[in-house]
């Protein structure tokens, strides 16, 4: 019981740790690529025209990424999503104001929000998009779906064959345990 205790423990711990590098990864290239779209750019790089700037763009960075991707004004306002039912639904995509200002409280003026969103756990992380100067113009919203599915599926396989091995090694005891028992009780019937 207590390896397989400690085996669930592990596994969830590794997928934790697998999933928030993962993103952070992801976060990293996507961050590479808003600048190289800022470098390039023919307007001004400023808050007012980041949905200019990524008008068509957010859509490729999206795609390449397999991550939806929100740019929100330094208020949390959302200016431009890669999500193709934005501004069609009735859904509220601005930031609450109590995430805008962890970013800003934060030390590294990034943030990551865990949450259940449809039954599903969704990591988020919020980063300032920033100028030429390193001034903070936008964040950067990225929402990644945890799927722990295949995960879960290796988790309950190796339980699996590891109750089939403590089952097979119990019962290789209680055949030595009888073997033995049998031969000690032989010797002793012989002695009396």
């Amino acid at each position: 019981i207590i390896t397989a205790l400690l085996t669930f423990y592990q596994y969830n711990e590794q997928g934790k740790d697998y999933h928030r590098k993962r993103l952070i990864r992801k976060e990293n290239n996507i961050k590479a690529t808003i600048k190289n779209e800022l470098d390039r750019t023919t307007y001004a790089v400023e808050t007012a025209e980041l949905p200019q700037i990524f008008r068509d763009q957010i859509h490729n960075i999206s795609h390449n990424n397999k991550l939806d991707i929100y740019i929100y004004d330094l208020d949390g306002k959302l200016l431009k999503s890669s999500v193709h039912t934005y501004p069609q639904d009735k859904n509220n995509y601005d930031l609450p104001l109590n995430i805008v200002s962890k970013i800003e409280n934060s030390e590294n003026k990034r943030v990551l929000i865990n949450e259940i969103k449809n039954g599903k756990e969704v990591q988020s992380s919020y980063t300032y998009i920033e100028d030429f100067k390193f001034k903070p113009i936008g964040i950067l919203g990225l929402p990644y779906l945890q799927d722990d599915s295949e995960q879960n599926k290796e988790l309950e396989e190796f339980l699996q064959r590891l109750i089939i091995a403590y089952l097979l090694i119990f019962l290789i005891a209680i055949s030595i345990a009888y073997w033995l028992s049998s031969y000690i009780t032989k010797s002793i019937k012989l002695v009396s």
